[in-house]
């Protein structure tokens, strides 16, 4: 017996478009399910793998361990914090781009001084003069989101400026963030110093 094709599903993405629509799982906000923000829980089936959420914390900064979808936890606290913009990965993971976004913290452009740094259960807050954002609708509730276009450009600055490097021996590796005025490492070469 040959297994079936399935045609892949493409949704064109547009400006006021109901997000809920590209999501499997619902929010919800009565305490049933695992809590995946301040106000919002999600059913257990719809979380990630625990394994995976395990392994993967370990290369997270503060090894935050993330179970819940990247675009559930954004859309939840997008829906907290009403006058914020979803931006960067969680944007894309919003938009149906999840692959490696899951294991991020949750971003969002706000009305701060300072970055404010995530939790499990709150997002990181970063300060922007100005963006272009999109509405989004979520169960007929208004979310600001940023554009495709730029969402890609921010979560390509998240990772470039997040991702920390390797330096060391194997037997003892030292995780630093690389300088951008520091050369480039030459072919079977390491690079030494104390980072950022």
């Amino acid at each position: 017996m040959q297994p079936q094709r399935v045609a892949p599903r493409t949704v064109s993405l547009r400006n006021n478009m109901d997000v809920a629509l590209r999501h499997t799982h619902t929010l919800r906000d009565d305490g049933v399910g695992a809590r995946i923000s301040s106000r919002h829980y999600l059913a257990e089936h719809a979380l990630r793998p625990r394994e995976l959420a395990f392994r993967e914390s370990a290369s997270h900064p503060c090894s935050i361990v993330y179970e819940a979808p990247a675009d559930a936890r954004a859309v939840a606290m997008a829906l907290e914090h009403p006058h914020y913009s979803i931006c960067g990965l969680s944007a894309l993971a919003v938009f149906g781009l999840r692959f490696f976004a899951d294991c991020c913290d949750t971003t969002l452009h706000g009305p701060v001084k300072r970055t404010v740094q995530a939790t499990q259960f709150t997002p990181r807050v970063t300060r922007v003069g100005w963006t272009k954002t999109w509405t989004v609708f979520f169960k007929d509730r208004p979310l600001l989101i940023s554009e495709p276009a730029l969402a890609a450009a921010e979560a390509i600055a998240e990772v470039k400026g997040t991702l920390p490097c390797l330096v060391g021996s194997a037997d003892r590796a030292m995780v630093t963030r690389r300088d951008s005025r520091d050369p480039a490492p030459r072919l079977g070469e390491t690079f030494s110093g104390v980072g950022l």
